[in-house]
């Protein structure tokens, strides 16, 4: 179980460390380098315009002590922001990859656009050819090119209108054959414009290909000073669960925190407890009914036989109108800290006592000759601190 408080900064989305500008996995994982002639772009940089759409969209769950393997709740998904702009005198354009959302239920779309204007007039697009594009799998049961992508201007099938340089996908995940199971992918497109350089870019996104469990319902109570939102679900599947959820101010406009729960599940009818560790409310003061939204996680797949399969359920959740002040205001101090403790403890008396470890020899220093011949080098003695 993870519970922590959340500052608004943490609802931004994580980016991704900006790499140069020869991105080093250029073959991800096809085994093969680039085409001849090609540029692979470097990874975009962030706008204000993108941190506001994306909180909008979902806010990022943090967490604690991991990487952002999503792994968590986003499996191993790093989101690319979609800009990436062409500096050079007289090339003064901008390039913009980008897509709906960043992790695809069952059965939903990823719909994709490409989109390339002077950096002079943002309001003019300029005609692009998209020469190729895929769905690339990173790792999975198969890695390289698993679907063909085609980028039309024709106002159909997810194109919102014909003819104005944005050139779009839409693509279903769970229809396709080739991504059946789940996997680590990316979108990859080749982009040629105004200045004949053909450019690669890639996005990444997640994707279920299956349902592994549904959330029916949620309810709440006060349980041990902490909040208990308890999920009815249905699971699928037999494995294990990772679920994650934000809690909000009533209103939403205030983050008090998150939670991560990770269970052992059979498939069937039960329920599910998403605790929210009571201090969190003393250290808001805010009372309330609370809003409990972004209801996400996984099917960890322990095995590795496919990739870590999400699931989300998208209907806030109001609570009761409780008060902060009926939730403990207490440190954490569940039985499995006050083990750890303990741990320590036996830990420092019984290296104290001899009963394990032993004696340190002083460190060795090696020194190689011009010869090629190790030799120790001790350093002399230090003398004692002064008293």
């Amino acid at each position: 179980m993870s519970s922590a408080f959340i500052h608004d900064s943490l609802l931004l989305p994580r980016q991704q460390r900006h790499g140069d500008a020869r991105d080093q996995r250029s073959d991800r994982g096809t085994g093969q380098g680039l085409p001849n002639g090609v540029v692979l772009e470097p990874r975009p940089r962030p706008t204000d315009h993108d941190h506001q759409r994306r909180s909008e969209q979902r806010p990022a769950v943090p967490h604690l002590g991991a990487d952002d393997q999503h792994c968590r709740g986003r499996c191993g998904v790093a989101r690319h922001l979609p800009e990436w702009a062409d500096d050079r005198p007289g090339k003064e354009t901008t390039y913009r990859f980008d897509a709906d959302r960043a992790h695809v239920a069952y059965g939903d779309a990823i719909t994709s656009w490409i989109e390339v204007w002077d950096k002079s007039d943002p309001s003019q697009k300029l005609p692009i050819t998209v020469e190729d594009a895929w769905v690339m799998a990173d790792v999975g049961p198969q890695t390289g090119r698993l679907v063909k992508l085609s980028y039309h201007d024709d106002g159909q099938d997810g194109d919102e209108v014909a003819g104005d340089h944005r050139y779009t996908n839409r693509l279903v995940p769970s229809q396709l054959p080739q991504l059946k199971q789940a996997a680590q992918v990316h979108l990859a497109a080749t982009v040629s414009c105004c200045d004949g350089v053909r450019r690669l870019f890639v996005r990444e996104f997640t994707y279920a290909p299956r349902k592994v469990v549904e959330v029916l319902g949620m309810s709440d109570a006060v349980r041990g000073g902490s909040l208990a939102v308890t999920l009815d679900v249905n699971v699928l599947e037999r494995g294990t669960y990772d679920f994650e959820a934000n809690l909000m101010s009533g209103d939403g406009s205030v983050p008090i925190g998150y939670t991560q729960m990770n269970y052992t599940l059979a498939p069937g009818r039960q329920n599910v407890d998403l605790v929210f560790f009571g201090r969190m409310f003393s250290e808001r003061g805010l009372d309330g009914p609370y809003l409990v939204r972004d209801v996400h996680g996984m099917l960890l797949v322990l095995d590795g036989s496919e990739h870590n399969i999400p699931f989300e359920y998208d209907t806030p959740f109001l609570t009761k109108a409780w008060k902060h002040g009926e939730l403990s205001p207490a440190e954490w101090d569940a039985p499995e800290k006050q083990q750890k403790i303990a741990a320590f403890k036996q830990l420092i008396d019984d290296t104290a006592a001899g009963r394990i470890g032993g004696t340190t020899a002083p460190p060795q220093h090696i020194d190689i000759d011009e010869h090629g011949v190790a030799h120790v080098v001790n350093d002399p003695p230090r003398p004692p601190p002064p008293k």
